[in-house]
């Protein structure tokens, strides 16, 4: 575990710095809802943030909640203070938990405060969560939710466990507030365990940064890749590498792979292709006339003693014009930001 997440873990609640605070709390989202915030952020935070995701590998469950507790807590006192706070919230909350998410964090804050770990779940898991539990229980879970968001998790069940538990709800009178307690507590840590089992892998670190990144907008990556390289200048480099691999040039269209071609020499691009995947390889040659494929696959028939490192560097040679090219405008790769602007 490196420094950056032992010390996220270890500095949880208002001890943990904000900046590190918003890298959580981007973590805790999916890459789309995480990518929509990032471009709410100036380029400077947006840097500060995606040095402290590059530190973090790991984090427990508990670090999450508190993060996301503590943010709620912050957003109640600024609707207290703040003439027209309501709307505000409202629109924080979205923006950073999505419309679900927000629904269930503005109730607990007009009082809802029991179970406000479930708000890091979606809806099918928090189905799968509690289908194991007595409908008694279930019915006390539902009944501290939103409304909206207890529908959605009832309708996740069979209709006789459905009919059940609506029963339960609606005869529910006063509950012991031990007895939520005890459900609270059990529930949190089948939730902890849940998330440690998702986050075993690790999160955080360079993967994370690239996913954001390629569902980011071009001026958002430029803008993360030029503070990383003051900082860091090996690390921005490796994001570089990763943000568009050789293998990517299949996502290209033809008039693109066309113009990168015109810019490599025959020597360099045998080498790349040398071992790659079919559907790679003819990407490449169905955008070359019949004498220039024909010469391409003698020069790679042609390739003996190829060692592993030279086709790493003929491909990171190409990823590097290809770079060059979308930087000068001649060619566009496609990042999905269209689908996250629907």
């Amino acid at each position: 575990m490196t420094a950056g997440a032992s010390s996220a873990i270890a500095e949880v609640g208002e001890d943990m710095p904000g900046v590190r605070k918003v890298a959580v709390l981007l973590m805790s989202l999916d890459t789309d809802r995480a990518a929509k915030l990032i471009r709410e952020l100036d380029p400077d935070d947006v840097a500060a943030v995606a040095v402290e995701l590059e530190q973090m590998q790991h984090l427990g469950g508990t670090t999450i909640d508190t993060v996301i507790e503590d943010f709620a807590r912050t957003a109640a006192e600024q609707r207290r203070d703040v003439r027209g706070g309501s709307d505000y919230v409202r629109r924080l909350l979205e923006i950073s938990l999505g419309a679900d998410g927000a629904a269930e964090v503005y109730d607990q804050l007009g009082g809802r405060e029991r179970f406000g770990f479930l708000a890091t779940f979606d809806i099918p898991t928090l189905v799968t969560m509690l289908s194991d539990e007595h409908p008694q229980t279930i019915a006390v879970v539902l009944a501290h939710l939103a409304p909206d968001r207890a529908a959605r998790i009832l309708g996740g069940f069979e209709e006789p466990v459905q009919c059940e538990i609506g029963i339960r709800v609606a005869t529910m009178e006063r509950t012991n507030a031990a007895a939520v307690d005890a459900i609270e507590e059990a529930l949190r840590e089948r939730a902890d365990a849940l998330l440690a089992q998702q986050t075993e892998g690790g999160v955080g670190g360079v993967d994370s940064l690239i996913a954001m990144l390629t569902r980011s907008d071009k001026a958002t990556e430029r803008a993360v890749l030029a503070e990383l390289e003051q900082i860091d200048p090996e690390m921005a480099e490796e994001v570089r590498a990763k943000l568009f691999t050789f293998e990517d040039i299949v996502s290209l269209d033809d008039r693109a792979v066309q113009q990168i071609l015109r810019q490599v020499d025959t020597r360099g691009l045998a080498v790349a292709l040398k071992g790659v995947e079919d559907v790679v390889r003819n990407k490449v040659l169905g955008n070359m006339s019949s004498r220039a494929s024909e010469n391409l696959l003698e020069e790679i028939d042609m390739l003996k003693g190829v060692r592993a490192a030279d086709v790493k560097e003929a491909r990171t040679d190409i990823v590097k014009v290809i770079r060059t090219l979308e930087e000068s405008g001649d060619i566009v790769i496609n990042r999905g930001i269209d689908e996250l602007l629907d």
